[in-house]
């Protein structure tokens, strides 16, 4: 996974167990200093949606949402063990 993708996740994992809109997820990467377009943030949900780790749960008008899945806050959650343990 491209360590865009990872903070990303992790972004969405935060927002559980409701989920996040893809604004958020951008807003919060611009505060990173991370300029990410719409289009690229949606390539990149895409892109964890077909490795199970989120799930797009609306495609409104709003935006989409996204959650995580099971396996993608597992993810996250030996990520964080693993900076620690570094």
């Amino acid at each position: 996974m491209k360590s865009a993708g990872m903070i990303i996740l992790r972004i969405v994992a935060a927002g559980h167990p409701i989920g996040v809109n893809e604004r958020l997820v951008v807003r919060v990467l611009e505060s990173l200093s991370l300029t990410h377009t719409q289009v690229r943030v949606r390539a990149e949900l895409r892109d964890l949606c077909d490795e199970g780790v989120v799930e797009i749960i609306d495609q409104g008008e709003d935006g989409w949402g996204v959650k995580a899945t099971r396996q993608g806050l597992s993810l996250v959650k030996i990520a964080e063990r693993s900076a620690g343990a570094a």
